[in-house]
């Protein structure tokens, strides 16, 4: 183990990959610049990009896309509550997103599991992502992954920075002002129900009005003669889209405000959502402090009077 510049890993690993995975396969550097280092063993990192790439591959029917990203990001407090063995803190995140067949929703709470595969007999032993998981954990780290079927799966890597500065040591932090006093209706679509009910509860907890949904058609049952300020709704989901979600409300509240969010990455989302539509886009996971001030500026954007 020894202080490495993931950057670097990946660049000089990328070769190996392209001759090993399809030609049929686009792969994709993204590689956040100036990226901090983490401390961590180079081979175990390349046998993580190898193992999730080869699993893409089965992953894709023919043509695809995978890519690879890396960025940072702050774990807060809020994220680590639900997330029993998240630690806050300052993180380097790698990120392997396909566009294959996704995994079905059954299936991915088990991914991680040895020997569990959702592979034909004989495609698999159910070892590739046992191993992964077992690597970013020996390094102190977390992975997490998102799925929908038939619209690609990413799996996102968080490794503590090398500096292990405290994560709170440059952010502003949450006044308690900022915490109270919020007004309105938000209409919050999430199928992902740990998410949502953290949304749920953080919002409640500020002062805002929150009706909750599972999937787009229960919110637009839910919303039928109600007043909505905001809606804030996952990108992708089963059965219709966050965007498509948003043009149906639009036809009942003209002008409704919108935050999207997701656990893609940009260069997924972006086929979804308008490139108007992006700065109101939010990746998750995010800080409390993110969501707080993102919901709060719409709402004051959208300056609905006081009754």
């Amino acid at each position: 183990m020894k202080v490495i510049d993931l950057n670097v890993v990946i660049s000089s690993f990328y070769q190996i990959l392209r001759r090993t995975i399809s030609e049929r396969i686009e792969i994709r550097l993204q590689l956040f610049p100036g990226l901090g280092g983490i401390r961590a063993d180079r081979t175990n990192v390349e046998q993580i990009l190898m193992n999730l790439l080869v699993n893409a591959q089965d992953a894709i029917d023919g043509a695809g896309t995978v890519t690879i990203e890396t960025g940072e990001v702050v774990l807060d407090d809020e994220y680590a509550r639900f997330h029993a063995e998240a630690v806050p803190g300052r993180y380097a995140l790698l990120a392997v997103t396909d566009t294959g067949n996704g995994i079905a929703k059954g299936d991915l709470p088990h991914i991680f599991e040895p020997f569990f595969t959702t592979k034909m007999t004989g495609k698999g032993s159910g070892l590739g992502l046992a191993t992964v998981y077992g690597i970013v954990k020996q390094h102190h780290g977390n992975i997490w992954a998102y799925s929908e079927e038939g619209q690609g799966t990413v799996f996102k890597m968080y490794f503590p920075m090398a500096e292990a500065m405290p994560y709170l040591a440059d952010e502003k932090p949450i006044e308690q002002a900022d915490r109270e006093g919020g007004q309105g209706v938000i209409l919050l679509v999430e199928d992902n129900e740990l998410v949502r009910t953290m949304l749920k509860e953080l919002l409640l907890g500020i002062g805002y009005d929150v009706l909750d949904a599972e999937h787009p058609r229960q919110a637009i049952l839910l919303a039928e003669g109600r007043q909505i300020d905001l809606l804030l709704t996952d990108v992708i989901m089963p059965d219709m889209d966050g965007p498509e979600l948003h043009k149906r409300l639009l036809a009942v509240y003209p002008g409704l405000r919108v935050i999207f969010m997701s656990g893609y990455t940009d260069n997924v989302v972006v086929q979804l959502v308008e490139e108007a539509q992006m700065a109101n886009f939010i990746q998750k996971p995010f800080t409390v402090h993110d969501i707080v001030e993102r919901v709060a500026a719409m709402m004051a954007a959208a300056q609905r009077p006081v009754n």
